[in-house]
């Protein structure tokens, strides 16, 4: 039942954007001002550098403060190859990227570098290791609890490191 039931969303929702917005009030330093959050989410086949993906992230860079993206990191390579887009791409105002793909930190911090303003306009939320796509997005505790070990986000050399204590060891 909940496998047929989400293979009928996901062909409802196949190759469409669909947006959600609702109406905010944001106050900072005591001045209100009046706006609207929107989500935009588009869920279809992103793979290769299809021109219909590259033209939907340079029209969602140029509208967005936030974007967001989980799916494949094509090794760099894909419709977010930083090779597809220039500085034209990107407004003159601050916004964050994150990208949420396999050693993803390894291929989209070029953005940095066509971003007016670069890292003072641009934070990237990348990730260093490779991630679990069917479950991205779903933070640990609804998928049955926090992992029991953390994986190292640093592996020692063993020569250099030798003579230093092992990580995580008490001085």
């Amino acid at each position: 039942m909940r496998d047929a039931f989400r293979l009928a969303v996901l062909r409802q929702w196949s190759g469409k954007t669909i947006t959600f917005a609702a109406p905010v009030s944001v106050s900072i330093n005591g001045a209100a001002r009046a706006g609207t959050a929107e989500v935009r989410v588009f869920y279809g086949d992103e793979e290769g550098s299809s021109s219909g993906a590259v033209q939907r992230y340079q029209t969602a860079f140029r509208e967005v403060d936030v974007f967001q993206y989980t799916g494949h990191s094509h090794l760099g390579s894909g419709p977010l190859d930083a090779r597809n887009y220039t500085a034209a791409s990107f407004p003159n105002r601050y916004q964050i990227l994150m990208v949420n793909s396999c050693v993803s930190f390894n291929y989209y911090n070029a953005y940095f570098d066509m971003h007016p303003g670069g890292t003072t306009n641009l934070d990237t939320v990348t990730n260093g290791l490779p991630v679990y796509l069917e479950g991205s997005g779903c933070p640990p505790a609804l998928r049955g609890g926090l992992p029991r070990r953390p994986l190292p986000l640093v592996r020692r050399h063993p020569r250099r490191d030798a003579r230093r204590p092992p990580l995580g060891a008490r001085p």
